[in-house]
Parts: structure tokens; C-alpha cells; sequence
């Protein structure tokens, strides 16, 4: 038995929250990833994990790392987009409340995860702000990833903007490490930044075990090595209200200045 996981999304640019987006998100992730369906809700800068967690709405149980919701089958782990020096790593599966450093070497990031049981993804590694370049003249450091977004789906080229056929040297680049023995896997994601994106892009993984945050931190870290089958299809829709969202938001910075 297959599960659907779309492991990187932010929900909305922005990070606060209504009470009613609790279940507004739950059921759409019912309705496009299924039963047994796992979302990655993902921090940059910010806490909004920890406040999406908490906001009114249907029943769920608190796992550490993860909030599971047992009328709808659907499961929310907790990630951090990190800005390294060289580029951005995601991490899956740390603890509520643990915030990784920013502005750190790549080699320290990933101690730091590693060192919170973190699931070391590369995202978005051919897009704006990504490792793949470096890791490309870096292997070294591929040993402590489990996985590659190979599928962003906000990986759309814009020109002058943002670069072209990045999910494709992704793709591209996942196949040369895995023929050089690499265990790594390739995950397709949203990167959801407003609703109408969640669930659109997903992995195909096995069942997590989800008895607490360790369970699911060594079974979802499996799954994700192992991971090469997925849906994607990318979202200049999504990409557009992401840009016009930071616009606004930087906008509201200056005039409060």
C-alpha cells in the first residue's frame, strides 16, 4: 500500500493564520492526497508550524513532530527551510519548537540537523537559492542527505526572474547520483505558499509508522531514500501569488517604517 506525501509547503506567504484555515487546509489535503496522506508544514524564519498546530479545529493528536488528525486520516510534519551559506536545505521530522540556525555553513547546518534527527532534503537545488551547483562540485556532502526535490512545483522560469528546466537538472542530477551508488531519493513537492497549491505535487512512500515523532522520523526518512516514484506538475499560478505576496509584504515593511 502506496501513500500520497506532499513534504514541503508553507500554506500562505505570509505566517499567520485564521482558526477556520485549520480545517480549511485538512480537508483540502483529504480531498487531494487521501487517506493516510502525510503534508510537510514548513518554518522559514518563522513559527508557523507551531501556530497552524494550534489553532481551533477538528480533533488531532500532538506526536512531537508531527500532528496527526484521526477523522480525516491526514498527517502534518513539522519542517524548516534553512538558508545555509551555500544554499537551502530542507529538514523533516525536528521537534515543535526547535529552530535550526540560519547563515551557517552547509557542513554546520547539517550537523545541526542531524543532530535533531532532522531528514535532510536538498530543495529546489537547480531553482533560486539552491545547493545543486555546489553539491555538484561538493559530493562529500551528499552522504548526509536523504533526499532531492526533483519536482518543485514553483520551480517555473521566469526570464530575467527565476531559472528555467530546474526540476529537470534535478531530475537529471538525481539519476547520475544514484548510478554512482548514492542512496538518495527524489520527492515532488508544492511548496505551497497559498492553498489553492497544497496537494497538488506529491511522493508515492510506504505507510509511516506514526506511534510517536521517532517512529515516524526513521520510517518517513526510509521512505524518502528510497522514494522515485511522485506527481508533479508546476504552478506559474502558485509562483505569481508567491511573488505578488512578498511584494506586498515588503510594501507593508516600508510604509511601517
Amino acid at each position: 500500500m502506496t501513500i500520497k506525501a506532499d513534504l514541503h509547503n508553507h500554506f500562505r506567504t505570509g505566517s499567520s493564520f485564521k482558526d477556520e484555515d485549520f480545517d480549511k487546509v485538512i480537508d483540502i489535503a483529504a480531498e487531494r492526497i487521501g487517506e493516510n496522506g502525510v503534508l510537510g508544514l514548513t518554518n522559514f524564519n518563522d513559527s508557523r508550524y507551531e501556530s497552524f498546530i494550534n489553532l481551533k479545529g477538528y480533533d488531532r493528536q500532538n506526536l512531537g513532530n508531527a500532528v496527526y488528525i484521526p477523522e480525516k486520516k491526514i498527517l502534518i510534519v513539522k519542517g524548516q527551510e534553512i538558508p545555509a551559506k551555500e544554499g537551502h536545505i530542507l529538514a523533516l521530522g525536528i521537534k515543535e519548537n526547535k529552530h535550526l540556525k540560519w547563515g551557517n555553513s552547509l557542513e554546520d547546518t547539517i550537523k545541526e540537523a542531524k543532530d535533531n534527527n532532522g531528514i535532510i532534503v536538498a530543495d529546489h537545488p537547480f531553482f533560486k537559492y539552491g545547493l545543486g551547483d555546489y553539491l555538484k562540485n561538493n559530493l562529500n556532502y551528499l552522504k548526509d542527505f536523504d533526499g532531492i526535490e526533483v519536482f518543485n512545483g514553483e520551480c517555473v522560469g521566469i526570464p530575467g526572474l527565476t531559472p528555467f528546466k530546474a526540476n529537470k537538472k534535478s531530475s537529471e542530477f538525481l539519476k547520475v547520483l544514484r548510478k554512482q551508488g548514492y542512496s538518495i531519493g527524489g520527492i515532488a513537492t508544492s511548496d505551497s505558499h497559498s492553498f489553492y497549491e497544497i496537494g497538488k505535487n506529491y511522493s508515492h512512500l510506504g505507510v509511516l509508522d506514526i506511534k510517536n515523532s521517532e517512529t515516524i522520523a526513521s520510517s518517513l526518512r526510509k521512505e524518502i531514500k528510497s522514494s522515485d516514484n511522485y506527481h508533479g506538475k508546476a504552478s506559474l499560478i502558485g509562483l505569481a501569488s508567491h511573488i505578488a505576496g512578498l511584494g506586498y509584504y515588503v510594501a507593508k515593511s516600508k510604509l511601517s517604517l
